[in-house]
């Protein structure tokens, strides 16, 4: 049985998490508590009889009366019921993300089939981030049998995105596509960390603190996803490294595929990631040291700082990088400390009672110029050549003689 639903962009995560209510609904119908414990006991003992052999192994394939303790008949069933429900959802005041954005969430968490591309997850805001990817996709609810004792609900998504798809086929064949700007390879590297990826922020028992963001990904996936990043650690966009996960209960091959965070802050392509997935966004920005969004990082750059030229009689000369026209002064503050690593007391704050604005600058000398370096990084990553010309002739100021 196929609906048609219209949904606001705004209502989108409301609808994602009814979904999952319902499946979940149909779940406990089915399933009491005690039989899920029942499950897990039963998945305990197959797993102590036989050690040797991944416990997914023996649920796919193995048609034991031991295995069916574990996939259960019920499960079976409930897939069928819910693969009559199909549901063609529009949504309305969306436009499509970038290209390589979407390529970023095939290449890791779809599967390309046609000109369709089809997504499953259990993950409810990676469902919600396709709704707001996509204005019109197919929805289908389903349920998938964790091991060892949990039945969780799952949502199978279809798009129709000849782009993208006319960029995996072309992978897949080893035809090298790959993203030719700062902004593309951001939006790239987004998309598989939202699709299958891991941000981490933890702190150890000596105080120090240790992040990382890599991605996971099936042996079958790795060739297509490796061809694009083996080009972009040429053109020196980013660098990683790749390990195989050692988990004995996998049938198949995993491998992480870890970024370089210092090499992403060094060339600032890290200041213009910015992830959809919430939870893993908000870790992100703890990497960053930064407060502000990306867009907020972009209008403060373009439409609020200026750069000036002095020169003193004595022949003294420096350069001033002032803030104009905030209506506070954490953002500059942000951008200055944490991003160009000025010296908190070299920045200064003023108020306009007339204009009800704060201003705020510091002053870069020929002893400074990593400052303005770093400045200039921003901006070029950022796409504001203007910006960047001025901090160039800032630079060579300071330089001449």
């Amino acid at each position: 049985m196929k609906s048609r639903i219209t949904i606001k962009y705004d209502e989108i995560d409301e609808f994602v998490e009814k979904l999952h209510s319902k499946v979940m609904e149909l779940i406990h119908r089915y399933f009491t508590k005690e039989e899920l414990e029942q499950l897990k006991q039963k998945a305990r003992e197959l797993r102590e009889q036989i050690k040797h052999i991944p416990s997914l192994v023996i649920v796919a394939r193995s048609r034991t009366r031991s295995a069916r303790y574990c996939i259960n008949e019920r499960v079976v069933y409930l897939r069928r019921e819910f693969s009559k429900f199909v549901e063609e959802i529009t949504v309305k005041n969306t436009s499509m993300s970038n290209v390589w954005y979407r390529v970023g969430l095939a290449l890791t968490d779809g599967s390309v089939l046609g000109p369709y591309i089809r997504f499953a997850s259990t993950d409810k805001e990676l469902c919600a981030i396709l709704l707001k990817t996509y204005p019109r996709l197919y929805v289908r609810l389903g349920c998938i049998h964790v091991l060892p004792h949990e039945v969780k609900p799952m949502l199978y998504l279809r798009v129709k995105d000849p782009e993208v798809t006319t960029i995996v086929t072309c992978l897949r064949r080893g035809v090298v596509c790959f993203p030719n700007t700062y902004y593309e390879v951001a939006e790239f590297l987004s998309g598989l960390v939202d699709g299958d990826g891991t941000v981490n922020v933890r702190m150890d028992k000596h105080g120090w603190v240790h992040c990382s963001i890599y991605v996971r990904c099936s042996e079958h996936k790795l060739r297509p996803i490796l061809q694009v990043l083996e080009k972009l650690k040429e053109m020196k966009y980013i660098d990683y490294t790749l390990g195989e996960i050692k988990e004995n209960w996998r049938p198949s091959r995993y491998f992480r595929i870890r970024f370089s965070i210092e090499h992403m802050r060094k060339n600032c392509l890290l200041y213009l990631m910015e992830l959809r997935h919430r939870r893993r966004n908000a870790k992100l920005r703890i990497i960053k040291g930064v407060g502000l969004s990306r867009d907020d990082l972009r209008k403060l750059l373009q439409e609020r700082v200026r750069i000036y030229l002095v020169r003193r009689k004595c022949g003294k000369k420096y350069v001033i990088v002032r803030c104009v026209g905030l209506g506070q002064v954490e953002p500059f503050k942000e951008l200055a400390v944490n991003l160009l690593k000025v010296p908190a007391e070299r920045v200064h704050y003023y108020h306009s009672e007339k204009y009800r604005k704060y201003f705020a600058e510091f002053r870069a000398s020929r002893h400074h110029v990593e400052w303005l370096e770093r400045l200039q990084r921003l901006s070029i990553v950022f796409g504001l050549d203007d910006l960047a010309r001025h901090v160039r002739q800032a630079i060579d100021f300071l330089g001449r003689d």
